[in-house]
């Protein structure tokens, strides 16, 4: 997100919530580790039951025969290749523009490889809780579901799909939101 962990402990130490929340959490307080360790326990935290969920459990009215078209479609056009597992997504890295050049700036897992062919390759998002996490793309360059779904289609498949089937793929989409969890704010 544009910052380094160095930094991030160095700004989590100066809030006194912060400070006060990881040192009842944490023996050391904040650390590096401790810091990624909240991460990842919030995004594990994210992870909801979607009525897709519940579809895939056999309840087949838990979505609309919109949002079952938009599935199959989502199927069909080769979505699924890379949008895949549990979290429909978020499993691998793959090239950012297959099929078109994608002219972005950010060079991708490049910056981290320093490898010529990790260049354009960024992690494959999940796809759950999809309308919660716009802007999409690495670089929050698309704020629409549908204008993503279109960009993918052009640079990732090379083909252009008929907006009535952008709709039904966006509805698909939306079906992957869970209820939001309860976070303690104070």
């Amino acid at each position: 997100m544009g910052n380094t962990l160095t930094n991030v402990v160095k700004t989590v130490k100066k809030n006194n919530f912060y400070s006060v929340r990881f040192q009842q959490l944490y023996k050391d307080g904040i650390t590096m580790d401790n810091i990624l360790d909240a991460i990842a326990q919030f995004e594990n935290a994210l992870v909801t039951l979607s009525r897709f969920d519940e579809y895939l459990q056999g309840d087949k009215k838990a979505l609309r025969d919109v949002e079952v078209q938009g599935l199959e479609l989502f199927k069909s056009y080769g979505c699924i290749a890379c949008h895949n597992g549990i979290n429909i997504g978020g499993n691998l890295f793959q090239k950012l523009g297959i099929m078109k050049e994608y002219e972005g700036n950010s060079l991708g897992r490049y910056n981290v490889t320093k490898e010529e062919k990790d260049k354009k390759y960024f992690r494959v998002p999940t796809l759950r809780n999809i309308n919660w996490t716009h802007s999409y793309l690495h670089d929050g360059s698309i704020d629409q579901l549908d204008k993503c779904v279109q960009f993918m289609g052009e640079y990732q498949m090379g083909i252009k799909i008929p907006q009535e089937d952008v709709q039904k793929i966006e509805f698909f989409l939306q079906s992957l939101t869970g209820k939001i969890p309860n976070v303690i704010e104070n």
